[in-house]
């Protein structure tokens, strides 16, 4: 990835990012979408077409902070803009392929199930990380479009992730909920990957596939309830940023 991380695009809908500080010493992009209803947890099309318009500048291959998990059907947004075929590759604990609610309403929890119906370019997608409940959401149609590492086979060698991932460029989505509640809180249910787990493939994948753009959720509420956990992600975001930035070339 060429020079993601000279410029960040922050993404920030629910006033977290204003909580923490790991971008300070970064050249951002500050997308305030504060003002924005009909974002949380589902994205209606007004919304959706608002959300577009702020990014239509930003380029994606860059490094995207975009908020809690509540917001990562944002990744979807992000995707669109490729030009290429490409792979997917989510850490998540998630499958986010639900059948949606509503047809007209995009959500986290459906994002990837509406991006292989509705983005030909996206050739495959890899979900590191998700339960093995998660896994049975993935309806049978995908099924070969999609390449799933549960949380209980994490300890892949390098050649077998490399077989997994395949040949196409690829574009990389982190939820921290894939992480231990060790590591950090991200008020959803969470998953047992720890830091160097996630770290050892991200440095595979930067070191030997050509990435398209990063972005990372799993921010925690932003309330006086969360506030070591507020406190947590913060860390744990300056230790991905820096780690990713350390790899690049």
């Amino acid at each position: 990835m060429t020079t993601p991380a000279s410029i960040l695009s922050i993404l920030n809908f629910s006033h977290i990012y204003e909580e923490e500080r790991f971008y300070q010493h970064e050249r951002i992009h500050w997308i305030d979408c504060t003002d924005l209803s009909g974002t949380d947890g589902f994205c209606d099309e007004k919304a959706a077409r608002e959300i577009r318009k702020r990014i239509s500048l930003e380029p994606v291959r860059s490094i995207h902070f975009i908020d809690s998990g509540n917001y990562h059907y944002i990744t979807r947004f992000w995707i669109e803009k490729i030009l290429a075929p490409f792979s997917l590759v989510v850490f998540d604990h998630h499958s986010d392929m639900q059948k949606p609610l509503f047809s007209d309403l995009l959500s986290c929890g459906d994002w990837i199930l509406d991006s292989l119906k509705k983005l030909p370019l996206l050739k495959k997608v890899i979900l590191v990380g998700l339960s093995k409940e998660q896994e049975t959401k993935i309806p049978s149609e995908f099924q070969n479009r999609v390449l799933c590492v549960d949380s209980s086979h994490l300890n892949l060698s390098e050649a077998q992730f490399s077989e997994l991932c395949g040949r196409f460029p690829i574009y990389i989505s982190i939820d921290k909920d894939v992480l231990s509640k060790k590591v950090v809180n991200t008020s959803w249910d969470q998953g047992i990957m720890s830091l160097s787990q996630l770290r050892e493939m991200l440095a595979f994948l930067l070191r030997h596939r050509e990435i398209l753009g990063i972005d990372i959720c799993g921010e925690c509420p932003d309330c006086i309830e969360f506030l070591k956990s507020i406190s947590q992600n913060d860390r744990i975001n300056l230790s991905l940023l820096k780690f990713l930035e350390s790899l690049e070339t």
